[in-house]
């Protein structure tokens, strides 16, 4: 969507990931909740990378954390077919959100 503010989500991101980077409880981050349908896949993927280095620059290892990727209803292909998640992102998941109706 266009109010979403790229920048600002990311800082918060990394603020978590720093405040609980060395919680023993903490073994998952979702870097994002349900994205909109809206969200070009380019610009998913594209944000998706940086708060992955956020995460792991702020030092939530991948032995310790695992990074969760929502494509909540729309499915993995789109972000398949664009290489995402790329062979070099450990610890890595494409969490995939389906309603009963």
């Amino acid at each position: 969507p266009k109010h979403w503010n790229v920048p600002g989500t990311l800082k918060v991101v990394q603020a978590i990931a720093e405040r609980y980077k060395d919680h023993p409880a903490v073994v998952g981050f979702a870097v994002l909740g349900s994205p909109s349908a809206t969200i070009p896949p380019q610009q998913l993927v594209q944000y998706y990378t940086a708060a992955y280095k956020a995460v792991r620059g702020a030092g939530m290892s991948a032995y310790a954390v695992t990074v969760h990727f929502s494509v909540h209803r729309r499915g993995t292909g789109e972000l398949l077919a664009l290489g995402f998640p790329p062979r070099e992102m450990e610890d890595v998941v494409l969490d995939v959100t389906r309603t009963l109706q």
